[in-house]
């Protein structure tokens, strides 16, 4: 019977993964490399203003990169402006979404997912969103007046008026909020005895505003209707 020759085993094994090695490094190094060329190609696209060529290579560098925050928020920019359908438009909150995943704090990614949240009638995933926001700006009018928004359309309707409230103490010059408001009482709430008031509440914090004078002048025409 044969004896293994341990030594020579251990060598060829030595060999064997040292060849491996090299494969390896040699991979790695031909990856970066053509991920780097590609976000040059993005650059270069951005530069020169062809962004359907900036979002081609944006897509194939984060194939390699995908974990590059940056590059997605340029690619989600991108793609939202364009977007247009249901699915388009998925496809860009999907994007914001790995955003989130990656780097929760994340403000502007937040922002945009909320937005998408809501044209997309997805109420309960906004409002998550926007809790978080507004523990870091709870006097935001903007985010105030879209937690309105998301609580009237799940028919939380006295919580959304409370919202609307909140969204026009912190910028009285908020004049959708007060719109927003109005309607509510009059519509949901029933409550066509404060409406005028609110609205007159709008004119007078904001007497150069048109939509405010339009929205008094519907609703003077529809009481006498």
């Amino acid at each position: 019977m044969r004896r293994v020759n341990w030594y020579f085993a251990a060598g060829l094994l030595v060999a064997l993964l040292a060849v491996a090695g090299s494969f390896h490094a040699l991979h790695v190094v031909r990856y970066g490399k053509v991920a780097d060329e590609l976000r040059r190609q993005v650059e270069l696209a951005r530069e020169d203003g062809r962004t359907e060529d900036a979002i081609k290579f944006a897509a194939q560098y984060l194939e390699f990169r995908p974990a590059d925050v940056g590059m997605i928020a340029d690619l989600a920019g991108w793609l939202q402006e364009r977007a247009k359908t249901p699915k388009q438009f998925a496809s860009v909150l999907g994007l914001w979404q790995r955003i989130l995943r990656l780097t929760p704090n994340d403000r502007t990614a937040r922002l945009k997912a909320t937005e998408l949240n809501m044209k997309r009638f997805e109420w309960a995933a906004a409002l998550d969103n926007l809790d978080v926001l507004l523990r870091t700006t709870p006097d935001d009018a903007g985010l105030c007046e879209d937690y309105g928004v998301c609580l009237q359309a799940v028919g939380k309707y006295d919580e959304a008026d409370t919202w609307y409230q909140k969204a026009v103490r912190a910028d009285p010059h908020r004049v959708s909020a007060y719109v927003r408001r109005a309607a509510l009482l009059q519509q949901q709430l029933k409550r066509p005895e404060q409406v005028l008031p609110v609205i007159e509440q709008a004119v007078g914090a904001n007497p150069e505003s048109g939509p405010a004078h339009v929205a008094r002048a519907e609703f003077l025409r529809a009481r006498r209707t």
